[in-house]
């Protein structure tokens, strides 16, 4: 029973969405870039993100993705 715990946390983890408060994301997004990719391309290939519509919804409040320090600002 406890793995099960385990492997449905795991799946629960991987398949969660990506908060919809713009600013949410930006912290998220930047978070996960820091931490466990390279790129925003890798990013997005790894976590299944459309990567227009991400730098849409956040240029729409006035961040944009500056590759030389690899974050949103």
């Amino acid at each position: 029973m406890i793995l099960w715990d385990i492997l449905l946390s795991i799946y629960r983890y991987k398949t969660m969405s990506l908060p919809r408060d713009p600013f949410i994301l930006l912290s998220y997004v930047n978070t996960k870039l820091r931490d466990d990719y390279e790129n925003l391309d890798e990013f997005c290939a790894a976590e299944g993100v459309d990567q227009e519509n991400l730098l849409k919804v956040l240029s729409d409040v006035g961040f944009s993705y500056n590759e030389e320090v690899g974050k949103f600002l």
